[in-house]
């Protein structure tokens, strides 16, 4: 269980058995709901401030993992710069692997390619596949441009910068590029070592240890 508490912190514990420091303070201050606190004045009797000294709402870990969760669901709308016009004739094609399974092929086009689509707010994203999974590269830059792309970016969905990202991405592009000279392309870095895959692997290890 990651532990969420600041025990260096001059006033913990501040609510025993309910230490969940993720936003101290509260990110909902001041609430103004009477249930939780109400206003009292300063020392000189003129001036009030939102007290908040018995509420324990913030520190309940049911509560700080909704709003973990809000935040996860909807980190898409924090995207700096993005704004959907700037995709009005933009494609997004992720390059992966393949398989000869069909678990990862449905994994993208339901679960990944959907979710960008939605944060994106764009229906030009679709994927690709160096082998294996249909469509390829070409198939799927075929369908994109078809519907009136003038500009695709091409992201490696590879872990490391392997022969494929290295050598033959590369390589397909350019054969690609050839066949619409109209078409900007761009290719980005591939997923690669990010710190944020970290925190995945913190989660499936947290995940083990609590069965």
């Amino acid at each position: 269980m990651i532990n969420r508490t600041n025990k260096f912190c001059n006033y913990y514990s501040c609510h025993k058995g309910l230490q969940d420091c993720s936003f101290c303070y509260c990110p909902f201050y001041p609430c103004l709901d009477k249930e939780l606190g109400g206003y009292v004045y300063h020392n000189d009797k003129k001036s009030k401030v939102w007290s908040c000294r018995d509420c324990n709402f913030i520190h309940k870990k049911q509560v700080t993992d909704k709003i973990f969760r809000f935040i996860n669901d909807n980190r898409h709308n924090f995207l700096p710069n993005v704004k959907k016009e700037d995709f009005g004739k933009t494609g997004i094609i992720l390059l992966a692997h393949g398989s000869k399974l069909k678990e990862p092929g449905k994994m993208m086009n339901n679960g990944i390619v959907k979710r960008i689509r939605k944060a994106l707010r764009t229906a030009y994203v679709h994927a690709a596949y160096l082998q294996f999974s249909r469509p390829n590269l070409a198939e799927s830059l075929n369908e994109i441009i078809a519907k009136g792309c003038t500009r695709v970016i091409i992201v490696p969905f590879f872990l490391f910068m392997g022969n494929h990202v290295k050598h033959d991405i590369p390589k397909l592009i350019q054969q690609e590029m050839k066949k619409y000279p109209g078409v900007k392309f761009t290719c980005t870095k591939n997923i690669g070592t990010d710190a944020r895959i970290n925190d995945i692997v913190l989660l499936r290890i947290k995940e083990a240890l609590n069965k």
